[in-house]
C-alpha cells in the first residue's frame, strides 16, 4: 500500500498535487478527501502558487468513491459526509465565499482546479 496517499509539490508558482492510491485506482475514502482538502487548502494559503493542477498516479485519475464509505450509512449520513466532511479542511473552512473561478479544465493526465483571484 502507498504511504503517501497526496504528495504535493510547487514548481514554478504551479502547485502539483498527486493523488497517490494507484493501488486503490486513486479511489475516495473520508481520509483521503481530508488529505486532498488540507493540501488544497495549504496551496490556496501560499501567495506563490498561481493555480493548482490534480494528477493521478498509475492508471487511473480515480474511479471515484470507495463502496466501502457506503457501507452502512444511511442517505442522510452519506450526504453529510460528502458536504460537511468532505469539503471543509481541518479548521471547518469550505469555500462559502466563492473565491475560487470554477475553471476545470479535463485531460487524460491532468486536471486543472482553483485558479487564485487576484
Amino acid at each position: 500500500m502507498t504511504e503517501t496517499p497526496i504528495l504535493v509539490e510547487i514548481k514554478d508558482q504551479i502547485g502539483i498535487v498527486t493523488l497517490n492510491r494507484p493501488e486503490q485506482m486513486n479511489t475516495f475514502t473520508v481520509p483521503f478527501a481530508r488529505q486532498l482538502n488540507q493540501a488544497l487548502w495549504d496551496l490556496d494559503a501560499d501567495d506563490g502558487v498561481r493555480v493548482v493542477v490534480i494528477r493521478g498516479a498509475g492508471k487511473h485519475f480515480s474511479v471515484g468513491i470507495a463502496l466501502d464509505e457506503f457501507k452502512g450509512k444511511t442517505h442522510a449520513e452519506y450526504r453529510r459526509l460528502i458536504e460537511q466532511e468532505w469539503a471543509t479542511n481541518e479548521d471547518g473552512k469550505t469555500d462559502a465565499d466563492g473565491k475560487y473561478d470554477p475553471a476545470v479544465v479535463l485531460d487524460f493526465d491532468y486536471t486543472v482546479v482553483m485558479p487564485k483571484r487576484r
